[in-house]
């Protein structure tokens, strides 16, 4: 019996896989009793029989898809919100409910901070004791025809506690007009300041204000404008009835008074006898509309000088308040009160000598620079003439 070699294929499968020669013939015959090897006619037989070993490979593709998708989340938890500080912005308005997590250490600096903020904040009322109640009364009378305005102003404890501390009160006028404080006054070293067309008010010093007590405080105000008005006046504290802070008053300006001011004008008149003698009058009036107090000092010169005119061994004849200083004759006035066209005179005489003044001259009368608003009439002069002698016709 014809023994059938096996085919190539075959040949080189069985060896991969047992690792021994199999079948007989000739196929197999010089390989008989000898080891299996690789360089067997497998790599002779057929070249295409090489990749067949390949199917191992397949697990090495498997194993490293496999560590790669391994590694891959690592980097992915790195960057995980754990390490990211946004969360501790979310957790700071928290705190105030949780204040047990650390997060919340720093969230309690701001709690802290916001809380007293309103109390130091101008115009925010001050919390004083709890068992306080306090009232606010005002009053308003005014000279309607001149804006001067008096307001009034009295803030009550009504209890059932007592008081220590300042007490702090703005004033105001609606609708808003043009105002002056004249003049105010209050227990406890009132101050007070303008601010805008508002009045802050309160003493300086604490106030003791039992059940019962009271705070009085009085404003002059100059109201520069006409019409109808309200004052009111508001307690800048808090208490437990707020409703009675406040309290306000009416009143009506029908004209405003002018500005007032002095106005100081000077005269001068003169006679002289024949040419020995002249008699000065200085007049100053004020002619202002408001009243001058102070001191009045007149310089009297004339042209050409008291040197020249008294020349001949003449003198001037100027009792108190006059007296004769150098080139000047002085006319003082201390503690003076003018009141509109109410008017100060002084006079004083000049002598010329034995051989006398023959010739016109003119005398001035001034006061200083500054005395009043007006310089134009702060001056008055007088031009004289002494007469000659006439002789007396013979018999």
């Amino acid at each position: 019996m014809r023994t059938r070699p096996l085919p190539s294929w075959l040949f080189a499968f069985l060896l991969a896989f047992f690792g021994v020669p199999v079948g007989c013939g000739p196929a197999a015959g010089p390989m008989a009793g000898a080891p299996a090897t690789p360089r067997g006619p497998a790599t002779a037989l057929d070249g295409a029989s090489t990749p067949t070993p390949t199917v191992a490979p397949p697990a090495t593709p498997t194993a490293a898809p496999t560590d790669t998708p391994t590694a891959a989340p690592v980097p992915t938890d790195t960057p995980a919100p754990t390490n990211t500080p946004a969360p501790l912005p979310t957790s700071t308005p928290v705190p105030t409910d949780t204040p047990t997590p650390a997060a919340g250490t720093p969230t309690a600096a701001p709690t802290g901070t916001g809380t007293p903020v309103p109390s130091p904040q101008p115009g925010t009322p001050t919390p004083p004791s709890p068992n306080v109640d306090f009232a606010v009364q005002k009053t308003a009378q005014c000279n309607q025809s001149t804006g001067a305005c008096t307001f009034a102003i009295t803030v009550v404890n009504n209890g059932p506690g007592p008081y220590y501390g300042g007490v702090s009160i703005q004033d105001f006028i609606t609708p808003t007009v043009p105002f002056v404080v004249t003049a105010f006054g209050g227990a406890g070293g009132t101050i007070c300041y303008q601010s805008g067309a508002v009045m802050n008010c309160g003493p300086h010093y604490p106030l003791n204000l039992p059940p019962g007590g009271t705070y009085q405080l009085t404003l002059m105000v100059q109201v520069d404008g006409v019409g109808s008005f309200q004052n009111c006046a508001t307690l800048q504290l808090q208490d437990l009835n707020p409703a009675n802070n406040q309290s306000c008053a009416s009143f009506g300006v029908t004209a405003v008074a002018t500005p007032t001011s002095p106005d100081l004008a000077v005269q001068k008149t003169g006679q002289c006898n024949w040419p020995y003698t002249c008699v000065f009058t200085i007049t100053v009036t004020n002619v202002g509309s408001g009243t001058f107090t102070g001191n009045l000092t007149v310089a009297d010169q004339p042209n050409p000088n008291w040197s020249t005119l008294l020349a001949g061994g003449g003198s001037i004849n100027a009792p108190p308040p006059c007296t004769f200083a150098g080139p000047s004759v002085l006319c003082q006035v201390s503690g003076l009160t003018l009141a509109p066209g109410q008017g100060q005179t002084f006079t004083f005489s000049a002598y010329f000598g034995p051989t006398g003044y023959k010739q016109a001259f003119q005398n001035c009368a001034s006061i200083p620079p500054g005395a009043d608003g007006n310089p134009a009439n702060n001056q008055g002069c007088v031009s004289l003439q002494p007469p000659t002698l006439t002789p007396t016709p013979g018999p």
